[in-house]
């Protein structure tokens, strides 16, 4: 991926605020000239490389050198590095790469230190949709996040607007509504068809927020032959179970409101007892937004589940925004 290197000599560091933790070589250095915008500082400062190339690929630096007001969601090299892989790999058609990319730039200014306690508050991107931005107090710091990330560092200001330093890639929203991100991944085939089967599938296509920790194909087939254990190997084992079964485990997969992983971390603090479920039992929630995917969800009979992860692979199969709420895909059946 080529990008247009723009070179410079930048004077001074900028003054930071930090939320979660704060990571002095991610500090892009201050503008001091009246051109130092978001463009020029983000590509003079290499800990911001990887983005930049994707920016570059996505056909947005050069509106990040404008004179218009904007804010990066920046994530940094070591984002890159977690995932492994970028936008432009992810997202191979022009139409689909600028959306992700443009999912990280908010359309207006926005300081974060100033903005009051609030959870999930929607911010428009360029692309058209909203992040989530939270602020809240926890054993007596400050935590701000962006869909669930908490910021390396924020406020970094160019002339045109801020830089918020991220400490993953952002997954874009493209779908409306939960059950047309999950009608639309292959790895859900099996879970799609449970929720249809239970009779839930409305649920998830109205307006109403929802948070859905949804099993992998592969966790359902292996509740073939399991002792004591419903059947969920394929389409027809589902077809045939008693859909009052089917709508309670369902159920237990889903939470109501729009929770991210660090809302979920966040809960751990707050509802150390577990969270309640649609079904009105609770999944308890344990490990530490610091180290990337290292949540557990421990159901009532004892199941731990994790995020899914690819062999071979980081990518997030986590904190997918829709319209209607947050998508976590797990690699364990959670049964009440």
């Amino acid at each position: 991926m080529k990008i247009p290197q723009y070179l410079s000599l930048m004077l001074g560091l900028f003054i930071m605020t930090a939320a979660g933790c704060t990571k002095k070589k991610d500090a892009p250095a201050a503008p001091e000239a009246s051109g130092s915008s978001i463009a020029y500082v983000l590509n003079d400062n290499f800990p911001f490389s990887s983005f930049c190339k994707d920016l570059s690929n996505a056909g947005l630096i050069d509106t990040l050198g404008s004179a218009h007001r904007f804010t990066a969601l920046a994530p940094n090299n070591d984002a890159y590095a977690l995932s492994g892989i970028s936008l432009n790999l992810l997202f191979r058609t022009p139409a689909t790469l600028r959306s992700a990319a443009a999912y990280h730039l908010l359309s207006d200014s926005v300081v974060f230190g100033p903005m009051p306690l609030v959870q999930n508050k929607p911010m428009m991107t360029l692309s058209g949709q909203p992040v989530f931005f939270s602020k809240y107090e926890e054993a007596g710091d400050t935590i701000t996040t962006v869909n669930g990330l908490r910021l390396v560092s924020m406020d970094n200001l160019a002339s045109n607007g801020p830089i918020q330093v991220l400490p993953e890639i952002m997954n874009p929203l493209f779908y409306p509504t939960l059950d047309g991100r999950m009608r639309n991944d292959t790895l859900l085939t099996l879970f799609c068809a449970m929720v249809q089967r239970a009779g839930l599938d409305s649920l998830l296509a109205n307006t109403d927020t929802y948070t859905v920790l949804a099993p992998y194909n592969a966790s359902l087939r292996a509740t073939a032959g399991q002792p004591g254990s419903l059947d969920l190997s394929s389409l027809d084992h589902i077809a045939a179970a008693d859909p009052d079964t089917l709508k309670n485990m369902v159920a237990y997969c889903i939470l109501k409101d729009r929770y991210f992983l660090g809302d979920l971390y966040h809960s751990e603090y707050t509802q150390p007892t577990g969270v309640t479920m649609l079904n009105g039992e609770t999944i308890g929630i344990t490990g530490s937004p610091g180290v990337y995917h290292s949540i557990r969800f421990t159901g009532k009979t004892g199941v731990v589940a994790g995020i899914y992860s690819f062999i071979a692979s980081s990518y997030n199969y986590a904190d997918f925004p829709c319209g209607n709420g947050v998508l976590h895909i797990i690699n364990q059946v959670l049964i009440p």
